[in-house]
């Protein structure tokens, strides 16, 4: 009651829905409103947070650019309804740009934005290799994709191939249902470049890869002519996934 009768009744409606927009992020910048909502309405918001008497909001750095929410008044913006789920994706959007992928997965998850949600994760675990999220998490954003779409993105199959192999389940991954031909070009220069890195590692997943390395080039050069499309799917989701492996090591 006291978050609506001193602050939030006090507001324009176009503070309002800033103020809604942005308390979907943990800490955020103005640009994150001017990319949704554009130059006027972020005017407005930049004059409330230049204030520092601005009821429950926080900067997070001493140049002030980056602001977070008192936790209950950050609840209570969140209470005053649902976003669109095309303000969420471009939040996610902005997000994403910024390089905060696990907030970003997130909200391209409300949005069901499932091939953005899954190419952030990806990003974040197995290129800039971040650690703010667990294998936990990234299973339950994996699972929350509808069953019948996941053949249609190539990195989910990616991602879980990766998982297999770091719980030791090998077996299972040369059984997943993948399209061999989907692989060649999205993950065809990050997969040649891990190769050329992995096999410089020791143990057991080296040998793996090095007798496995002549056919995974075979195919990247001619795949439909190398081998049939089950052994194709094999050799390149299990090398992917050895490869991940050491990502996470």
């Amino acid at each position: 009651a006291y978050f609506m009768s001193e602050v939030y009744e006090r507001l324009s409606e176009n503070m309002r829905r800033c103020l809604r927009l942005v308390a979907e992020l943990p800490e955020w910048d103005v640009k994150a409103v001017k990319d949704v909502y554009g130059d006027d309405v972020t005017r407005e918001l930049a004059r409330y947070v230049s204030d520092e008497n601005a009821l429950f909001v926080f900067p997070t750095d001493d140049r002030r650019t980056r602001f977070r929410f008192h936790p209950m008044f950050r609840d209570f913006l969140r209470a005053q309804g649902p976003l669109a789920g095309e303000l969420i994706q471009q939040l996610a959007e902005h997000e994403f740009a910024l390089g905060h992928d696990r907030i970003a997965s997130m909200l391209f998850r409300q949005s069901k934005s499932w091939q953005r949600m899954l190419e952030a994760l990806y990003h974040l675990m197995l290129v800039a290799r971040r650690e703010s999220i667990s294998l936990g998490e990234v299973k339950e954003m994996m699972e929350s994709v509808p069953s019948d779409l996941r053949h249609t993105f190539p990195v989910w199959w990616v991602m879980r191939a990766s998982q297999l192999a770091y719980a030791g389940q090998v077996t299972e991954v040369s059984m997943l249902p993948c399209n061999y031909k989907s692989f060649r070009e999205p993950y065809k220069t990050k997969f040649l470049g891990l190769l050329t890195q992995a096999k410089r590692n020791d143990g057991k997943p080296k040998e793996v890869i090095e007798l496995l390395s002549p056919v995974v080039r075979k195919y990247l050069n001619k795949p439909e002519k190398a081998f049939s499309a089950e052994v194709v799917t094999l050799v390149v989701v299990y090398s992917l996934a050895l490869i991940d492996l050491f990502q996470y090591k």
